[in-house]
Formats: C-alpha cells, structure tokens, sequence
C-alpha cells in the first residue's frame, strides 16, 4: 500500500491536533479562537506540505506556527480574554448574579483554582511560555526558539510567571490553611492548565 502526501498530511494533522489546541487554548483563554488558530496554522502547512517535509521537522514546524498565530491573536485590541463557554445573558436577565465559573465544583482543591485564575490573569506571552513547558516540555529557550523571539524576553516572562504562580500558591495554600509545599507547585499549575 502506498502512502499519498494527502494521507501523510491528514496523519500529521490527525495526530498533533489536540496538543496543538491546547496549547492555543492555553495562550487564548478561548476555544473557538484557538480551534481556528489551530486550524489555520495546519491549514497552511497542508497546502505547502512539501516543503514543510523538504525543510524538516514538521513538528517543530506546527508547534512554531501554532504559538506564533496564538501569541499573534491575543494581540492588544483583540478580546482574547473571552471565554466561548461561559455563559451568555439572554436580554431582560442580570448576568451579575451569573457565576462566572463554568467548571469545577464546591469541594474542588482550591490551590488548583486560585492557581488557575493566576494563568488567566497573565499577560498572553507568560501563558504562551506556560503552554510551551508544561504541555510541550520545552524550557524557556526552546519556547523563544518557536515564537522567533529574544530568549532574554522569553526567559523574563518565565520567571514573571514563575513569581505570578508562585505567589499565587503560596497564597491559596495559606487561606486553605495547608503547609506550605513549593514541592507542589508544579503538579499543581499543571492540573490548573489541564482545567483551562
């Protein structure tokens, strides 16, 4: 049986898809705009998709495209901080009595949730670093590397979201009145991320 360019392009896009909106959905706080980030940036590449073979690593290729086009569509005077499963006002409703969280339940961990908000309250380039080492397992550098930046900006908003989360978990853990466990800290911010 042989393998067309086509069915190697479907596989790709088939096998990568959902680490490559989450990690949009990571950076956009949105999964409709992530959904099309991703797509657009796999649409791209199936239409060139002999070169993106003839230049090499394909992966990386996606990762790159996809970072890029979230970090460019969380761009100042794009609302990226709309979240499409939220709940909508219907006209003639107060939606300030609406909560604004979707998920989660009252005995949820609340280290976890403060930890969330955190994420979402951070700039969309500590998110995109964020996405990059927690989902991909990437290092600040390797997160430069794909979004064609200056490491020393990468790396400076590492540790900015590094103080952001930590901040963060300290604080949660002390009004839950636990001991604190900067052990925990990484096991945490990624169950925050699985929840976003």
């Amino acid at each position: 049986m042989t393998t067309t360019v086509d069915d190697d392009s479907r596989e790709f896009v088939a096998a990568r898809w959902p680490e490559l909106e989450s990690v949009a959905l990571v950076v956009l706080l949105d999964t409709e705009r992530a959904r099309s980030v991703t797509a657009g940036a796999l649409a791209t590449m199936n239409r060139r998709w002999h070169d993106t073979l003839d230049a090499g690593r394909p992966g990386e290729q996606a990762r790159a495209a996809v970072l890029r086009g979230a970090l460019t569509a969380a761009a100042p005077g794009k609302d990226v901080t709309t979240r499409s499963d939220l709940p909508h006002p219907e006209p003639g409703t107060d939606p300030t009595h609406w909560s604004t969280v979707t998920h989660g339940e009252p005995d949820d961990d609340p280290v976890v949730t403060a930890l969330g908000h955190a994420i979402r309250s951070a700039p969309p380039v500590e998110r995109a670093v964020l996405a990059g080492t927690v989902l991909w397992g990437c290092v600040p550098g390797e997160v430069a590397h794909l979004l064609d930046r200056d490491a020393d900006s990468v790396t400076e908003a590492a540790a900015s979201l590094d103080r952001r989360l930590t901040a963060a978990h300290d604080a949660a853990r002390a009004t839950a009145e636990l001991q604190p466990a900067p052990w925990s800290l990484e096991r945490d911010v990624s169950a925050a991320v699985d929840e976003i």
